[in-house]
Formats: C-alpha cells, structure tokens, sequence
C-alpha cells in the first residue's frame, strides 16, 4: 500500500510539473508575438512608397519607388518600367529634373513621422538651359541677371560664386527633415547666389533644405551633382501664393533609376524675385 501511494505521489508531482511547464509555455506565445508585431510595425514605418509621376518630352509615365528611409535603399521598383526604359536610354538619359508641385515649409513638417506614401511631380529635361527656359515659361519672367553681383575674387568661368542682395533666404542641412543645419552654405536676404564649390566640410552630404520668399514673389534653388555646376542638376521651382517650399528628405528624389539625390550635392544657385 505505501508503495502505491509512494507511485500516486510521484506521478501527482510529474502531472504538476508537466503542467506547470505547459503553462508557462503557453504564457510565453502571447509575449513573442507581441514582440513580433512591434518589430513589424517598426519596419513598416521605415517604408515609404515614393511614386513618381514623370514627364519626359511630351511623354508620361510613373514609378514607385520602395524606399528604406534609414538606408535609403530602394526595395522594390513597380510601375511603368517597360516605358521609361524605352524612353530613357543609357545615351539618352536627362541631365536635369525639376519639381514645381512643392510643399510648402511648415516647422509642424519637420518632426512629422516619415509618411507611408509620397507622390511627387516630376519633369525630366535634356539638359538645364531647357529646364531653365521652362522655369521662365512657368515663371512669366525672365530668372534674374546676375550681371554687377559680389563676385568672388579670383575666381573665373564657370567656378565662380556671387551674389545680390534681395527677400530670399536659403538654408540647407546634412540630414533629412531640416536637421544639422550647415550654416556656411545658408544665405539670407538674397535675390540671387550662385556657389560653385560648397566645400570638402558639406560636399556629398546634403539632405534637406528650405527656400523661403515673400508670397508675392517665386522662389527657384539649383542643386549640381558636381563642383562649377556641373553634372546632373535638380531644381525646385515655387511661384507666387506661398512663402517659398520645404524638401524634407531628398532620398525621396532620384538622380538615377537607383540612386537619389541625398548626398549627392556639390554646387548650387538659388533664386528669390
């Protein structure tokens, strides 16, 4: 008889474990999976769709870019890819883009959380004189002369740097969303400015910026893949009806298929009458 209630006892004591271990296991699931789901959620909210809606003489098409906003790595292209290929070839690829379609500077923007979505208007050009002229069509005027401006001393042809006194103001940052301001590049109460080397402390380094304007007046800022404005340029073009525009992240915009254009800046121009 104690041998069998010795033998009850024991399995009495195993069923408890055994139960006890189930319970803790069970309790664990909910825990990982929480823990999944915020893992989930985070990497959902470092994902921007950027879709771009081009326009390439007289022709339109649009891609969406899926875009880690940490690495800036592209994930995913979708869209119109058999027509853009067709259009724009490696012996024919456009040597500036310009944006018109722009939001404009809000400080509530700049500690905004990265958006799931962003669609942006994009114009392609052969080169910058065309982008230039449509800036003028767009403008209803001509872009300012910068005859008689400060010039830099010494400085000669197309690496030159100057500029005029006017309402425009011009500041530029390292990183996305107006943060590390780099000072030595910001210009205020100007009509004009024209840096044909940003130097060895900012080149490659940009990430945002904003221009900013009476609201009477247009606003227009050159950013150049290299030094004396050379390379592949990108502007950003605002008329009259608001105080000038905010580009909060420009790995949202695309120098190449690729690649953006964060990082990418060596020379600028900028604009405000």
């Amino acid at each position: 008889m104690k041998k069998i209630k010795m033998y009850l006892g024991m399995l009495l004591i195993a069923a408890l474990t055994i139960t006890s271990c189930q319970t803790d296991s069970v309790s664990e699931i909910p825990e990982e999976q929480a823990d999944a789901e915020i893992a989930k959620r985070a990497s959902q909210e470092s994902i921007t769709n950027v879709k771009h809606n081009y326009t390439y003489n007289g022709e339109s098409f649009s891609i969406v870019y899926t875009l880690n906003n940490e690495s800036g790595e592209v994930l995913d292209t979708s869209g119109d890819l058999e027509r853009a290929q067709s259009l724009v070839s490696a012996d024919r690829e456009p040597q500036a883009v310009l944006y018109t379609d722009l939001e404009e500077y809000s400080e509530s923007n700049a500690d905004a959380a990265a958006p799931s979505e962003v669609v942006i208007e994009v114009k392609l050009y052969d080169s910058v004189e065309e982008m230039e002229s449509d800036v003028e069509r767009l403008a209803e005027t001509r872009i300012p002369s910068t005859e008689g401006s400060d010039q830099v001393a010494g400085a000669e042809g197309p690496c030159i740097s100057f500029s005029g006194a006017g309402n425009g103001n011009f500041y530029f940052y390292k990183h996305a969303y107006y943060s590390t301001e780099m000072t030595g590049l910001r210009r205020t109460n100007r009509r004009y400015f024209w840096n044909h080397w940003v130097g060895s402390t900012y080149n490659d380094q940009m990430s945002s910026l904003i221009s900013l304007k009476p609201y009477y007046q247009r606003v227009y800022t050159i950013l150049y893949e290299h030094s004396c404005f050379n390379g592949r340029a990108i502007g950003f073009y605002a008329g009259p009806g608001n105080y000038g525009f905010g580009i909060r992240n420009l790995k949202w915009y695309r120098l190449r298929w690729w690649r953006s254009w964060n990082d990418q800046v060596s020379s600028i121009k900028g604009y405000a009458w």
